[in-house]
């Protein structure tokens, strides 16, 4: 009987008693789009409730890469105005059945599980996603490589100032990262002034792989 009170004098403007709202998920209020006292509409937005846990990466895949996007795997993204790349693991929700016909592109959405607070709702990241087959080996930043006569080089250092350089095969480039064959995991490599390391050891040892650099 009350809520019908409520109710009919709700209708005819006259009502004093409160409503309570409840939404259908946990989470935080985002936004309020009413005031106190404000007269709504049936379906109106009245509050805009994020969900914690959880967050959803929309990005826009050259058309070339769509059908090799993995369904899983670990996402690298950067946010506008920093220069570290971050990285979580990440599910494909959808993948879109149309080609943007302008730029080309087939727009991609992930699931991305655990999210650091500072990956904000609506925030511009640039990414970096697997494609392709998956690809086994040690992830060295791409700087590290360098050419010596026409193969990817890393130097590797193996105690104080002495190195080694060693000789890998990349299979995976992207991100500003490269996977190589060639190396241990945990084994610390040279990633600024590579090309230094190998001019000054073959000038030290006269063209030896190994060197000591002073």
């Amino acid at each position: 009987r009350r809520a019908r009170s409520l109710y009919g004098a709700a209708e005819r403007g006259r009502g004093r008693g409160s409503w309570r709202i409840t939404t259908p998920i946990a989470g935080v209020i985002d936004d309020v789009r009413v005031t106190p006292g404000e007269a709504v509409e049936a379906n109106e937005l009245l509050f805009h409730v994020l969900a914690p846990g959880e967050r959803w990466l929309r990005a826009d895949v050259p058309e070339r890469w769509a059908s090799q996007i993995r369904p899983r795997g670990h996402i690298r993204f950067q946010l506008l105005g920093e220069e570290t790349w971050r990285e979580l693991e990440g599910e494909v929700v959808n993948v879109s059945s149309a080609v943007d016909p302008r730029s080309r592109t087939v727009r991609v959405i992930w699931s991305l599980r655990e999210p650091e607070e500072s990956l904000r709702v609506g925030a511009s990241v640039r990414v970096a996603i697997p494609i392709g087959e998956e690809a086994e080996g040690v992830t060295v930043p791409e700087r590290a490589l360098i050419d010596v006569d026409g193969r990817p080089v890393i130097f590797v250092q193996r105690e104080g100032e002495r190195f080694e350089e060693r000789p890998v095969r990349v299979v995976a480039r992207g991100g500003g990262s490269a996977v190589v064959e060639g190396l241990e995991p945990g084994e610390r490599v040279v990633t600024v002034g590579g090309y230094l390391v190998h001019l000054a050891s073959r000038a030290a040892e006269g063209g030896a792989p190994h060197g000591h650099v002073h």
